[in-house]
């Protein structure tokens, strides 16, 4: 029954990784099941967060999290301050709430029980970084995994 189940995981797991390629705006529980849009979310980096930046990829710690900006496959665009006003703001909490609260609530719609999977697969994710009192920087970033 163990093996049953860890079977039908990494095959729910595999499919939904794989199911993400094709458009990043959204993502399937499984393969040929039902698109779904991500769920946006914008977080601030302030001095207290750590960033690494290379020559095409940048990488953030937040609050235990990594995400990282890959200039090949994802967009960066500057944000006016009226622009960066209207954002709503989340913290890594709110987060992990969100991503939780949508896995449960599409996998009860699709009338499948499965496990939240280890990766962040339903939230798009912006990291957004004044850099001047009129301007910010918004990067669309992966959310790799938790360092805690």
């Amino acid at each position: 029954m163990k093996n049953l189940f860890l079977i039908t995981t990494l095959f729910f797991i595999t499919s939904t990784v794989f199911g993400q390629q094709k458009n990043n705006n959204k993502y399937q529980l499984y393969e040929g099941g039902e698109k779904y849009p991500k769920l946006q979310r914008y977080v601030f980096l302030d001095e207290e967060n750590k960033k690494d930046k290379n020559i095409s990829n940048v990488s953030f710690v937040i609050g235990g999290e990594i995400f990282k900006y890959i200039a090949s496959r994802h967009n960066r665009d500057t944000v006016s301050v009226s622009k960066f006003r209207d954002l709503n703001f989340s913290t890594i909490e709110e987060l992990k709430i969100d991503e939780y609260q949508e896995h449960k609530k599409r996998t009860k719609e699709a009338g499948i029980k499965m496990p939240p999977p280890p990766n962040h697969y339903n939230v798009k994710v912006y990291i957004v970084e004044k850099i001047c009192g009129e301007k910010a920087i918004k990067y669309e970033v992966d959310w790799l995994f938790t360092i805690h």
